[in-house]
């Protein structure tokens, strides 16, 4: 009745039950869906928002989850789909323009649940050599940024993360991300102004990280408050043309600072 389907938190049941119905009679659906309606009304219900989590969920299967998760119906893995369908429709998006990634990305948070695994370890990025274009690397920064960030997002929704952790987590996904977006910006100065030979054992430039990263306390939404220094003397070799550290290490920070504002939303 409408009253059960109000109180599984539905505000609109006859929406999500003509829509239910609409997808048991597509061709890839039939039978299937059918047999396993009632464990996914129930996923889409121990969502925070089912209604939500329902129009996401049709959306990735329209553009092909099904085929590419056949068994997405297995409430272990529709369960945090709808989850973070419901809770952050932004960052699903990435789902329904890619719908191979969904399983990818939410196998670590699987493994947790299923206690095969241990939780998100910090991550270490670097540049491999395909990425070779300005483009390529700002796409790979973009896809490490948000599946790292859903596998958060999953495991605190689900209740595996306690705060601290998820906190924690959040500062050194964004530790790794600058990492890569000074190994990005690096490779980008080096044919216009080469690069700087520092004696073993130095530190020629540094980033620091203030606020709630340098406290290790972000949460989803921070931006993130950052201050270069370089120390030193000398010019830079290995480019058509040399230029002294003051030049280069202002166009890194520079450039540091446009691919964190593009890409990590400082």
């Amino acid at each position: 009745t409408k009253a059960d389907w109000h109180a599984l938190g539905f505000s609109a049941p006859a929406t999500v039950k003509a829509g239910l119905a609409e997808l048991g009679l597509r061709p890839d659906l039939q039978g299937r869906f059918e047999q396993h309606a009632g464990s996914i009304v129930r996923c889409l219900a121990q969502s925070c928002a089912p209604d939500e989590a329902f129009a996401g969920l049709r959306r990735w299967l329209d553009a092909g989850g099904a085929a590419v998760a056949p068994t997405w119906h297995e409430p272990a893995f529709l369960s945090p789909l709808c989850c973070l369908f419901a809770a952050t429709p932004a960052l699903t998006e990435y789902f329904i323009r890619f719908p191979p990634r969904a399983r990818a990305v939410l196998a670590p948070v699987l493994n947790v649940l299923a206690g095969g695994g241990a939780l998100l370890q910090r991550p270490r990025f670097a540049l491999p050599p395909e990425a070779d274009t300005a483009a390529a690397q700002l796409a790979l920064l973009r896809q490490l940024r948000i599946e790292h960030t859903l596998r958060i997002a999953g495991l605190d929704l689900l209740g595996r993360l306690p705060l601290p952790d998820t906190a924690r987590a959040l500062s050194d996904l964004a530790d790794a991300c600058l990492s890569l977006a000074l190994e990005i910006a690096v490779t980008r100065l080096r044919p216009r102004m080469g690069s700087v030979q520092a004696p073993t054992g130095t530190l020629p430039f540094v980033v620091f990280a203030l606020g709630k990263l340098g406290g290790r306390e972000l949460n989803y939404s921070s931006d993130i408050d950052l201050v270069f220094a370089y120390g030193g003397s000398g010019e830079t070799s290995g480019a058509g043309r040399s230029v002294d550290y003051q030049t280069y290490f202002t166009a890194r920070g520079e450039e540091i600072d446009r691919i964190v504002g593009l890409e990590i939303g400082a």
